[in-house]
């Protein structure tokens, strides 16, 4: 999990969702809300200063904007669910096929099966886009495809690691992206469709992760009690350009309620401290760091956006 990599933007950007209601629309906003380099506006009335669009199916046409970058979804896969022969595929900018799996549901638990060698190479064959996008079967055989992703494939494969939406958006300001192998290809569900993360103690970064965009993430509270009812020992890790008790505070939020505040000052691998601990899930908002701790440890690495689906 967490395996999107993107190199963040120097500023942060401000992108426009059309429409801004329905379910795909909150799966979009849910990919995209809590990247520190973008702004959403979600209604159409600040539009001086947009630096993107997204398009989603039923967008009526946004005149004025060919000078920014469009993710077009506007005619894709809304509603196409994923039925396991259905695909969800991301093109690179450079036309290679970076991700073509499917899902598979089995009682409480639900895998991500990549792509045969017969559907990759039909999947390549329509790889003339860059963008994620829906490869789906057609009734006289052969595969189609559809743009976009329909709400549920967008939030499960993103369960996974693969922020398809983000990875399109970066792509469209020029930056580069790649995807880390999933430490785990099976996850097992809460009733609602959450992930239950392994159990033991699980560390969380501070900067951009627990603190978003000036402010404590917005999940962080709820996260935090199903922790305590369950059992689960939080760890806070960071590398925080001052002592991280002082900035808890500043953010009313009591130190004491980490089972650990581990500050590393040194360039000290975060697996490292990871490792030393136990811990069994990592979640932090650099790829680099997600990286990092999933290639020494194997365990499942979850960025800021997945903190409200974690369940113990």
């Amino acid at each position: 999990m967490g395996r999107a990599a993107v190199g963040f933007m120097v500023e942060r950007k401000n992108i426009l969702v059309l429409p801004a209601e329905g379910t795909i629309a909150t799966e979009v906003t849910a990919c995209l809300r809590y990247e520190k380099s973008v702004r959403l506006i979600l209604l159409d009335n600040d539009t001086a200063n947009l630096d993107a669009v997204i398009l989603l199916p039923g967008a009526p046409s946004h005149e004025g904007t060919n000078h920014i970058p469009v993710i077009d979804w506007s005619t894709g896969a809304d509603a196409q669910a994923d039925t396991g022969d259905t695909y969800a595929c991301y093109t690179s900018r450079d036309g290679k096929l970076i991700y073509c799996a499917t899902l598979a549901f089995k009682g409480g638990e639900v895998s991500l099966q990549p792509a045969t060698a017969k559907v990759r190479a039909a999947a390549t064959g329509l790889s003339h886009k860059p963008g994620c996008w829906t490869l789906t079967p057609e009734p006289e055989g052969g595969y189609r495809r559809l743009e976009g992703l329909d709400a549920q494939s967008l939030r499960l494969h993103r369960l996974f690691g693969a922020n398809l939406i983000l990875l399109s958006l970066f792509e469209a300001f020029g930056q580069p992206v790649a995807l880390l192998p999933a430490p785990a290809n099976t996850l097992q569900l809460a009733r609602g469709g959450e992930i239950v993360v392994p159990q033991g103690p699980v560390f969380l970064d501070l900067d951009d992760t627990l603190l978003v965009h000036g402010a404590p993430h917005d999940g962080f509270g709820a996260f935090m009690q199903r922790a305590d009812a369950a059992g689960v020992a939080i760890h806070l890790i960071t590398r925080h350009f001052r002592e991280p008790e002082i900035t808890l505070r500043e953010h009313g939020i009591d130190p004491g309620c980490f089972a650990r505040i581990h500050w590393l000052t040194d360039g000290t691998p975060k697996s490292d401290m990871v490792r030393a601990h136990g811990g069994t899930a990592f979640i932090d908002d650099s790829f680099k760091e997600r990286r990092e701790v999933a290639m020494a440890l194997a365990i499942p690495t979850f960025a800021a956006d997945m903190l409200a689906a974690l369940r113990f």
